[in-house]
């Protein structure tokens, strides 16, 4: 008998011991004034740099087949040119 009213106790205490460490939140409302909006069209530079895809070496040397495929691509881009809009 004396076991089961501690082991009642300890469940007990347990339920009121996670109860105060459950987590609580408080909920606010926030609105931000919206002060500017970015046009990258109109942005100024003043490193001149731009996004580009490259996924290989820039400019690859020697006698292999990414020489080979370097020379593709330059030719193809000489004569279909990149649009960027």
């Amino acid at each position: 008998m004396r076991i089961l009213i501690g082991f009642i106790g300890l469940i007990v205490a347990m339920i009121v011991g996670f109860e105060g460490i459950a987590q609580e939140y408080n909920t606010k409302t926030f609105t931000a004034k919206k002060i500017n909006t970015f046009y990258p069209k109109k942005a100024q530079s003043k490193y001149q740099a731009t996004i580009q895809p490259v996924y290989e070496a820039p400019y690859p040397s020697g006698k292999s087949y990414q020489e080979h495929l370097m020379k593709l691509k330059t030719n193809y881009a000489k004569n279909h040119p990149a649009k960027y809009y």
